[in-house]
């Protein structure tokens, strides 16, 4: 006999997530902090899209940051597969990057994705939601 596995509701809406990491009502959304289990310091959410969402910290002794881009489908988080990419340091570049990931950038006739030799699974431990004011 075979086994039937419930499918998750969420709590928040009453949707079905059919497998999802995140209700669409409850998706980490730009400036909202993610943890990782292999990290110490959080992450901070700089753009966020259906699919993807592209976080940096800041990396204070070299004055710079570290990035890393989350795919929500694939379950797993690494670089963009680009050689001498454009940088995640700011909002605008990171917005840039998500539009380069979705295939928005009608600039450059190709679209990028997360590297297959750099990627890692997704182990999200916290999502720090951003205090509304």
């Amino acid at each position: 006999m075979q086994k039937v596995m419930p499918v998750p509701i969420c709590a928040i809406c009453g949707d079905l997530m059919s497998g999802a990491l995140f209700c669409k009502c409850d998706r980490p959304v730009a400036g909202d902090r993610i943890k990782f289990a292999e990290e110490k310091q959080s992450y901070k959410v700089q753009a966020a899209g259906e699919r993807y969402l592209v976080c940096n910290k800041p990396l204070n002794i070299h004055r710079t940051v570290l990035y890393t881009v989350v795919d929500l489908e694939e379950r797993i988080r690494g670089t963009e597969n680009l050689i001498f990419g454009a940088g995640a340091e700011t909002t605008e570049e990171c917005e840039e990057m998500l539009a380069r990931l979705e295939g928005r950038d009608a600039d450059l006739g190709f679209t990028t994705e997360i590297s297959r030799r750099n990627y890692i699974g997704l182990k999200i431990v916290q999502v720090i939601r951003e205090k509304k004011a």
